[in-house]
């Protein structure tokens, strides 16, 4: 069902220069490819898997659905993510496995696109769980990448709510990014320009669920190598950053230095009880 991540060529060269600083282990993280192929793991996002490789995660990811809790709940993070290449369907199952799997105490990704809107299953299935949904893509034809060449698709973002998320962020870029409807506990982190179409409307939502975490991030394109709207732009790979400082990770137990899972409330070496 899953495969643990081979690195790209661009990433392996980067580590053999020195891309890893010292050795942390912060968690396990778990992209969904079953719905759409390579959506994740290529060159494309090299820069993006060098980070999480560099700050101590290992990634896998998930080519066959569908997905079930017996199938992810050895990883610690999930990254579900709308596709280009069809409908974005959920069975019951997964639903509740998915569910269950925040509510235990870990993470979860769910990334939109300029298309992800239309999924009317998709969007109704996780704003009962989590409150969130995606709505139209954001346009902006003053505050975007690049005014001069008509870049309305790649709203910058400079209007943040405070919140460990958002902390020393001035300014990050989308491309093709839609806005999310937020109720329940969900909390609006970042809204688009009062110059975009539609106005002011939510583009990174986060809420908690059980014991986890849940982030909406309006685009994708944020996590790729793209020169204009990409992770090297303005503050988008602090954002990133952020986000993964803010999700449940790994610690060492304080009694014997062993790693201990975001789920676990006890050492599974020493048997001692985590505080976190």
């Amino acid at each position: 069902m899953y495969e643990k991540q081979k690195l790209p060529y661009f990433v392996k060269k980067k580590i053999e220069e020195g891309g890893v600083a010292e050795e942390i282990f912060r968690g396990r993280i778990l992209f969904d490819e079953s719905r759409e192929k390579n959506k994740w793991i290529n060159e494309e996002h090299s820069e993006f898997l060098l980070l999480l490789t560099s700050n101590g995660y290992e990634v896998s990811k998930i080519t066959e659905g569908p997905i079930n809790y017996a199938n992810i709940k050895d990883f610690d993070i999930l990254f579900i993510s709308g596709t280009r290449v069809g409908s974005m369907n959920f069975s019951a199952v997964e639903i509740r496995s998915i569910a269950q799997f925040v509510s235990d105490g870990r993470g979860l990704f769910l990334i939109g696109n300029e298309y992800i809107g239309k999924e009317k299953n998709f969007n109704y299935l996780f704003n009962q769980l989590f409150g969130i949904s995606f709505r139209e893509q954001v346009k902006d034809d003053v505050n975007n990448a690049n005014p001069t060449a008509g870049w309305n698709y790649s709203p910058t973002i400079n209007i943040f709510v405070e919140h460990q998320i958002t902390k020393g962020l001035e300014e990050i870029i989308f491309g093709h990014v839609s806005g999310l409807n937020l109720t329940k506990s969900s909390e609006p982190l970042a809204f688009s320009n009062p110059t975009s179409e539609p106005v002011c409307v939510p583009v990174v939502g986060a809420t908690e669920y059980g014991k986890g975490k849940v982030i909406a991030i309006g685009g994708d394109e944020i996590f790729t190598n793209a020169p204009k709207i990409g992770i090297n732009v303005r503050d988008n790979k602090q954002f990133i950053l952020n986000i993964l400082e803010w999700m449940p990770a790994w610690i060492d137990c304080p009694n014997c230095g062993s790693g201990v899972p975001p789920v676990a409330t006890i050492c599974p070496r020493c048997k001692t009880r985590i505080q976190r």
